[in-house]
């Protein structure tokens, strides 16, 4: 693995850190790495978030603007934060 930003390093860390104390300790830990999950609790910041707003300010007559979003080349998949919850434990 080589990160290629602080927050890809600090997910490397935390997964090298859990490793190396359960080894210390003779604890079995487990570590999960979740990438693009959806949750209520996300922000308007967020794609989908900022999508499913315009689409309704649009329909609703607020807004005609056009929707403004960054790298369109960027792949994700993208799944529900409680399921993946549900399946780490």
């Amino acid at each position: 693995m080589i990160p290629n930003s602080p927050y890809a390093l600090s997910k490397l860390t935390s997964l090298h850190m859990c490793r190396i104390y359960g080894e210390a300790y003779g604890l079995n830990i487990g570590v999960s790495i979740a990438f693009n999950h959806e949750s209520p609790l996300r922000t308007e910041d967020f794609v989908t978030k900022k999508i499913v707003k315009h689409a309704l300010l649009l329909k609703e007559g607020i807004y005609k603007k056009p929707l403004k979003l960054g790298n369109l080349e960027a792949f994700r998949d993208w799944g529900c934060a409680s399921e993946f919850v549900e399946g780490f434990y």
